[in-house]
Parts: C-alpha cells; sequence; structure tokens
C-alpha cells in the first residue's frame, strides 16, 4: 500500500531556497545531487513512511548542526578544472 505525500507550498519555497542557497554559495552541480537526494528521499515516503528519523524538538538540539545522512549521501566529486 501506498501514500500520497505531498509538500505545502512554504515547504517548496524553502526547498528552492535552500538549493538556490548551495548553487550560489557552492557549486551547482552539488546542489543538483543535495535536491537529487531530498526528492528521492521525500518519494521513498510514499512507501516507506517511517524510514525517516524523527528530530527532536527545536529547543532540545544543541551545538552545530551535524550531517546524519553524511555516508548516506556523501557529496559528488567536482572537477574543479585541474586545481
Amino acid at each position: 500500500m501506498g501514500y500520497r505525500v505531498e509538500l505545502i507550498a512554504a515547504a517548496e519555497r524553502d526547498l528552492a531556497e535552500i538549493i538556490e542557497h548551495i548553487a550560489e554559495h557552492d557549486l551547482p552541480e552539488r546542489a543538483i545531487h543535495v535536491l537529487d537526494c531530498i526528492e528521492a528521499t521525500i518519494e521513498g515516503l510514499a512507501t516507506e513512511p517511517r524510514s525517516c528519523k524523527r528530530m527532536p524538538p527545536p529547543h532540545s538540539r544543541t551545538g552545530s548542526i551535524a550531517n546524519p545522512d553524511a555516508e548516506r549521501y556523501p557529496r559528488p566529486p567536482v572537477d574543479r578544472g585541474g586545481r
């Protein structure tokens, strides 16, 4: 049985802003890679809705933001033109 997964308008705007920020401050290729990973995760929720970790409430988080999925979604190699 599949579920219907929808992004609300605010989430779509936030995602667009995040991808634009990455493209402007890092590399456009990396922004595309991040978008692909996010879209794959969202699509996966239709069949595995409990596959994503629940985040603790914002007030209980401390320190810097960590990337728990760094090994799952490694950064793609980037050709820096011989640098």
